[in-house]
């Protein structure tokens, strides 16, 4: 019931709802929109939602900021199947913002908005239920299923998507080449070079490896699940193409090398859709969603 106060202009701000009935507010504009019901019971749960000002490390001044956190499950004879999440922290930039409490009451808008939309596109809904009396606890439920997070060592090989890292279920018709300096260059499929944008991540020796726009970065392990160490620049940087992402992929060799460049909403990119607000260049650990393999930024 209390999101939160920030400063904007001067002046404290308390970003709130349009009554103290979220429930009500989402159902109501939801029935007010869709005046044809269906068949399927969506339920959305609101997780975290908290707005707050931060001063992070070798930073002048504060940034406001809104954590938030969605679920989405669809509904089945007290059964729950989990369809998605967004986890993050949207950051408002003071200095270039004229008013951050709009800006992040706006993001906020749109990002329900945006949420239960996607919850009706075709999507792969999870093979494991989540029972009536434990979906507060999902998470936990889930990953007890998921074999990358319960397992000692990882397995070797390209995976195309999370879900088969998740899984640990590599492509074997992807393999890579490498340079005289060990240096990943290539994706070949069935032997033939493939574009960095069909993988999600490799791993070698037990090592897991994420591409990104800037280079690869190794995958590791918390007990709060998988992270790699980089910023928001970093993980949606843009190049002067006009939002496709050239060149560093194989760290330093350019774009014409490594085969064709990584456009955003592929899988090597998964998560570029949380890349809603100040693209800030700190970086810190960003875990790897359980549930989708998006980025989750927690500063």
């Amino acid at each position: 019931k209390t999101i939160g106060i920030i400063s904007d202009k001067g002046e404290s701000v308390e970003l709130k709802f349009a009554n103290d009935d979220p429930k009500g507010i989402v159902e109501n504009r939801f029935t007010a929109d869709n005046k044809t019901a269906g068949n399927n019971d969506i339920v959305l749960m609101l997780e975290e939602l908290k707005a707050y000002e931060e001063q992070d490390t070798n930073r002048n001044f504060p940034y406001a900021k809104v954590k938030i956190k969605l679920s989405g499950f669809i509904k089945r004879n007290d059964r729950y199947y989990c369809i998605g999440r967004y986890d993050n922290v949207i950051v408002a930039n003071p200095k270039t913002t004229a008013h951050p409490s709009k800006y992040l009451a706006e993001n906020i808008a749109g990002i329900f908005t945006q949420f239960i939309k996607a919850a009706y596109y075709p999507h792969v809904v999870s093979t494991y239920f989540i029972p009536e009396n434990e979906i507060s606890k999902y998470d936990e439920y889930l990953r007890k299923t998921y074999k990358a997070y319960n397992s000692t060592t990882l397995k070797d090989g390209v995976y195309t998507h999370f879900q088969s890292f998740r899984d640990q279920e590599p492509d074997i018709e992807y393999t890579l080449r490498k340079n005289k300096n060990g240096k990943v260059t290539r994706l070949l499929h069935q032997g033939q070079e493939s574009s960095f944008s069909k993988m999600y991540c490799y791993v070698e020796n037990g090592k897991a490896y994420k591409v990104t726009p800037v280079g690869f970065d190794e995958i590791k392990k918390d007990d709060k699940g998988f992270f790699i160490y980089s910023s928001r620049t970093n993980l949606f940087a843009a190049s002067q193409t006009g939002g496709m992402f050239v060149g560093a992929v194989a760290g330093g060799v350019v774009g014409a090398l490594i085969g064709a460049a990584i456009d955003s909403s592929s899988a090597s990119n998964a998560g570029a859709v949380n890349g809603i607000g100040f693209r800030s260049t700190m970086e810190s650990n960003v875990y790897l969603d359980s549930l989708t393999g998006a980025y989750i930024f927690e500063k």
